[in-house]
């Protein structure tokens, strides 16, 4: 009798994990990634990805902390593209990673490239990277009997684009005005986003601006300009689901007297208007994601909790723990995120704050910047 009882028991509990795992993944498919630290090499973490219950955890590639890595995926999540840098031959190449068998493919020798950054087109056909193009002129004045050579460097920044089939590059921009970087595909492919530093400038060494142009170049415009006080680094632009609008964090001294506070923005793209959804004066906001209904932003806030916006009816909430980096389940129910007090541990909670749970832990592999990619 104690032996029916026991197994009852066990049947019981099984079936309840088989539920509460298929309740996590009903209408959820597709795959998590993200980053961790290197240990051994500065400035550089590597990339993971694995299944929603944390199973089947692979290293893709390593990355460089300065460039925005959320837009480097296609739209499917099989295609990763990256800057690889090989200490045995010191060269360096621009590839592409084919995320379910872990092969990589080199597209572009960048050896002896200055390249900024890069981002991959929804299809995985067309990378667009930001890359040195600096002009250099020789002038020569004749002095006397000697001739007086001078060399001038004119600093600047284009944006490329490589073919992902045939490694071909064409240049996208060619222009002196314009510093051009940090490119970030719309989910449709047909616009790229990125930060612009105009010459003329008082700030001269800050890019601080936002433009949208055609895919093509055609059709360049300055979206957002910022005030002074206002500068971006790194911004990781996030696009909404249906390309209307863009979230970003910025650093805003205009509201503090401190350069390492940032604020989340949002850019109405076909109106150009700029909204600081935050305004906190000392308080670090960043990595927002969009919910799949484009209604609603999480982020991470200054005191590592999540905050969440509803756009529509402006109320906030958040999330009753530590953590970190948000990312939304492709059925919009809720979000999963990194616990800020356990950086080997991946949380999930419901968009409304509650139903807080582990979805998997990785050893000794710490988790940043997770977020969900859906077949």
């Amino acid at each position: 009798m104690k032996n029916k009882v026991k197994i009852r028991i066990i049947l019981l509990l099984v079936f309840g994990l088989v539920l509460a795992f298929v309740g996590c993944r009903s209408g959820n498919e597709g795959k998590i990634v993200f980053s961790s630290r290197s240990e051994s090499k500065t400035n550089t973490s590597y990339l993971y990805s694995m299944n929603l219950d944390g199973s089947n955890l692979k290293r893709l590639t390593y990355w460089y902390h300065p460039m925005p890595y959320h837009n480097i995926w296609s739209a499917d999540g099989k295609i990763l593209a990256c800057v690889e840098y090989f200490e045995d031959t010191q060269e360096g190449w621009l590839s592409v990673v084919d995320t379910d068998t872990g092969t990589h493919r080199k597209l572009l020798d960048i050896t002896d490239l200055n390249v900024e950054s890069i981002a991959l087109s929804p299809s995985g056909k067309t990378i667009v990277l930001s890359m040195d193009s600096t002009r250099v002129t020789r002038i020569e004045t004749p002095k006397g009997s000697t001739v007086h050579v001078e060399i001038i460097k004119e600093f600047d920044m284009d944006l490329f684009t490589v073919n992902v089939k045939t490694g071909e590059m064409k240049r996208l921009t060619d222009t002196r005005d314009v510093m051009e970087k940090w490119p970030s595909y719309s989910p449709d492919g047909r616009q790229i986003a990125f930060v612009g530093r105009i010459d003329t400038e008082t700030m001269k060494n800050v890019p601080r601006h936002v433009f949208i142009m055609d895919s093509d170049g055609n059709n360049r415009r300055l979206l957002a300009h910022h005030t002074e006080g206002q500068f971006v680094f790194n911004p990781d632009f996030r696009w909404s689901p249906d390309g209307s609008r863009i979230a970003y964090h910025l650093y805003n001294n205009s509201l503090s007297d401190n350069d390492h506070y940032t604020d989340v923005f949002m850019i109405d793209v076909k109106q150009g208007i700029l909204t600081n959804l935050t305004n906190s004066t000392y308080a670090i906001e960043a990595e927002p994601s969009w919910s799949p209904d484009n209604r609603k932003i999480a982020f991470g806030s200054g005191s590592r909790q999540i905050t969440i916006i509803d756009l529509e009816d402006g109320i906030v909430s958040s999330v009753n723990m530590t953590g970190s980096s948000p990312s939304w389940t492709p059925d919009g129910k809720g979000f999963i995120f990194t616990n800020s007090r356990n950086v080997f541990e991946l949380m999930a909670v419901d968009a409304t704050g509650s139903n807080l749970r582990t979805v998997a832990r990785t050893g000794n592999i710490r988790i940043s910047q997770p977020f969900w990619l859906a077949d």
